[in-house]
């Protein structure tokens, strides 16, 4: 039930194109494996602030995809932002603020 309901969310927000389901769930699963791909190279290059670059580049490489792409980056995104903010109450960033993107490419 929930895969029925996910998939029809799917076609109705993000505008499926015509290239069908096969072609969005493996631009999201190319983008998930380009934003891991940049988070493994973010743990191995190991400097400090460092991870704003890798995030861009996993961002940007994910967005490539296309629609798939761009869904699963911000799936990704927005949900290790929610766990950051969840994870240390006394953080200064609320929720709301974790979800806004400074860009607009996300929001």
């Amino acid at each position: 039930m929930r895969l029925a309901t996910v998939i029809v969310l799917c076609s109705l927000f993000l505008g499926v194109s015509g290239d069908g389901w096969y072609s969005f769930f493996k631009e999201a699963v190319q983008g998930t494996w380009d934003l891991w791909r940049a988070y493994r190279d973010n743990l191995e290059a190991n400097y400090q602030n460092a991870d704003q670059y890798f995030y861009a580049r996993g961002n940007y490489e994910a967005q490539q995809r296309g629609s798939g792409g761009i869904w699963a980056a911000k799936i990704i995104r927005r949900t290790a932002l929610l766990l950051l903010a969840t994870k240390s109450p006394c953080s200064p960033v609320s929720t709301s603020v974790a979800l806004r993107s400074p860009s607009g490419v996300l929001g």
